[in-house]
């Protein structure tokens, strides 16, 4: 049985009560809660030794034998070549990649398993609202980013819907997540309630792989 102007809090495993919200009344919140690459850089340096040589220079004495002349020759050896050869230093960047952990994103096929999941379940099948999805989107999206399971305020869609309710759940797996939604008779009582004509399914896959998941519906 709906019941309108007042929201129903239920707290399961890996769940969140769902709120059922008629033309006003306040909201009740169920809540789950968990709680430098460096730069390389090589740097190599070689300068090669510088050798001059400068020989010093010969001098030679004759006497001759048979005068008493002295004769004095000196002999100049030629400057030995000097090379010098420098070597510049060599400087090697290593790059570094940082590679950042993806933030999550929604995920729109299991938006429409779940949509049609919701729609096996029922006698006559809700159709897929923008606005609605838009809000549960962004909602899914907050709990994943806040790491805290909790219900909106659907209270402000009220106007144009007469009667609004909200499933939130988390898991790694739609079925599962269908399962345990199913399991409680507060949440199944907004999936099949005739009340509803239109629902918006909004799916966010954190980080970790875990998916939120947020189902407005509106009648």
């Amino acid at each position: 049985m709906l019941i309108t102007r007042i929201r129903i809090r239920l707290v399961l495993v890996g769940l969140v009560a769902v709120a059922v919200l008629g033309t006003g009344a306040g909201s009740t919140l169920g809540q789950h809660g968990s709680g430098g690459d460096a730069d390389g850089l090589s740097v190599a340096a070689l300068v090669a030794s510088s050798t001059t040589t400068q020989p010093a220079p010969t001098t030679t004495t004759h006497v001759s034998p048979s005068t008493t002349s002295v004769t004095t020759t000196t002999t100049q050896v030629p400057n030995a070549t000097t090379t010098t050869t420098h070597v510049l230093p060599t400087t090697t960047s290593v790059a570094t990649t940082t590679t950042l952990a993806p933030s999550g994103s929604f995920n729109a096929a299991h938006e429409s398993q779940f949509l049609s999941l919701i729609n096996g379940t029922r006698s006559t099948s809700l159709l897929s609202d923008p606005s609605l999805k838009i809000f549960a989107r962004n909602w899914a999206r907050h709990m994943a980013e806040t790491d805290i399971l909790s219900h909106s305020n659907i209270g402000s869609l009220l106007d144009p819907w007469n009667t609004v309710g909200e499933n939130v759940a988390f898991g790694h797996s739609v079925l599962s997540m269908f399962e345990a939604l199913s399991a409680s008779s507060a949440h199944r009582r907004n999936m099949v309630s005739e009340s509803f004509s239109h629902v918006g399914v909004g799916v966010w896959i954190d980080a970790d792989g875990q998916s939120w998941t947020t189902h407005v519906f509106g009648g």
